[in-house]
């Protein structure tokens, strides 16, 4: 991986590190309620996103939710 300003290398037992595990760790947990939620639930949708990027979203964000079982139920019927 190239070192360029875009880069950052995080130590491992670094505060930092401990930062960003928390980050992703908070992410997950987002991201696994936002799979439990279906299209009728678009408030608790545009909260729950909301909260993982760190700003509110408008009243007209939608985010489309494809569960990864029909993604292989599709693929296995495709070919």
């Amino acid at each position: 991986m190239a070192n360029d300003d875009r880069t950052i290398i995080i130590r491992r037992r670094t505060p930092e590190s401990a930062a960003m595990s928390a980050n992703i760790k908070r992410a997950m947990a987002i991201t696994a309620a936002l799979n439990r939620l279906t299209f009728h639930d678009a408030d608790a949708v545009r909260a729950l996103f909301s909260d993982l990027i760190g700003k509110k979203v408008d009243d007209s964000f939608l985010l489309a939710l494809l569960k990864m079982q029909w993604v292989t139920r599709l693929t296995r019927h495709a070919g």
